[in-house]
């Protein structure tokens, strides 16, 4: 498995598709900012594929378990992404654009917890054959950690994808949500 930091920066790379598709086949307009943008998408996607190591970390139940309860980065990242959540929900900007870039960034927030929560389930399910060889799964399917992490997927998914995204679409024309959200999830 790829780390999580860099697979779910490499979306973004659909967006400079995007741009050609749109200045290719629908005539748009492809200005300066427009073409720095796309250089700086490829640049990023670059460095972070040239900086994933070739293999990538797994966690069994105990460790991932430490990892969660004990380290000072998981309580730093639980910390500052509710606080950050906390501080948008209470920011009611006066301009529209800020509030469109404030509910996409809600939205990048909590599918951020998505992702740090699929890569532990993925890491896992990474040990399960051995689990279910020894002892027929039932260490995997009885770690409270799994559970624990299939219901912040769950819950995160939701309020990001049937909450959030769901606002932005009823509040929001299209061609303003769709890049925002993407660009920032």
């Amino acid at each position: 498995f790829a780390p999580a930091a860099v697979v779910a920066p490499m979306g973004s790379t659909t967006v400079v598709a995007s741009t050609a598709l749109a200045v290719g086949v629908l005539d748009e307009r492809l200005n300066w900012r427009l073409l720095l943008a796309c250089v700086l998408i490829v640049a990023g996607t670059v460095l972070l594929a040239a900086s994933t190591p070739a293999a990538s970390l797994t966690l069994s139940d105990r460790e991932l378990a430490r990892a969660l309860l004990a380290s000072p980065r998981a309580a730093a990242f639980l910390a500052s992404t509710g606080l950050a959540l906390l501080a948008l929900r209470a920011w009611s900007p006066a301009r529209e654009g800020l509030r469109l870039i404030r509910t996409a960034t809600l939205a990048a927030l909590v599918s951020s917890w998505t992702v740090v929560a699929v890569r532990g389930v993925a890491s896992m399910l990474a040990h399960a054959p051995d689990d279910c060889r020894a002892c027929g799964c039932a260490s995997t399917l009885a770690s409270p950690t799994l559970w624990f992490l299939l219901a912040v997927t769950v819950f995160s998914a939701f309020w990001a994808g049937g909450v959030i995204e769901q606002q932005g679409i009823a509040r929001y024309d299209q061609t303003q949500w769709v890049p925002v959200h993407f660009c920032v999830c």
